[in-house]
């Protein structure tokens, strides 16, 4: 497992990006998790996913020989630090922004949009 930054969030605060897996792979499942700061649930399962990615289990191992998991646990972890429910600190609901994101105003979804048109090419 790498830990790496996917890029930095609107005020600043890394995206942390987590990497498992065979970078050999010629398939990549990119997983996110807090979009939405209230989604306090999705955490404890990204937790027990990843978790279970990392076991000695025979599956994980078989999960991990095939493919390349890129993870980011938390997506937006202004409105998590702020305590907002939906929006980012920018004021925006990101999952609204996919088809027309911006660098200076939705970096969130701006990094996670072009490290998966990366992992597509």
């Amino acid at each position: 497992m790498t830990y790496e930054s996917l890029g930095n969030s609107y005020e600043g605060r890394e995206i942390p990006l987590l990497t498992i897996g065979n970078p050999k792979a010629q398939k990549s499942i990119v997983l996110s998790a807090r979009v939405h700061p209230g989604e306090t649930v999705s955490s404890f399962i990204m937790e027990g996913f990843i978790k279970e990615l990392l076991s000695q289990s025979e599956f994980a191992k078989s999960l991990r020989r095939k493919y390349l998991f890129k993870i980011v646990p938390m997506i937006n972890p202004d409105g998590v630090v702020r305590g907002n429910y939906r929006f980012s600190a920018a004021g925006y609901d990101l999952n609204r922004r996919w088809k027309h994101c911006y660098e200076s105003s939705h970096p969130e979804i701006y990094h996670l949009k072009t490290m998966i048109k990366k992992l597509h090419r």
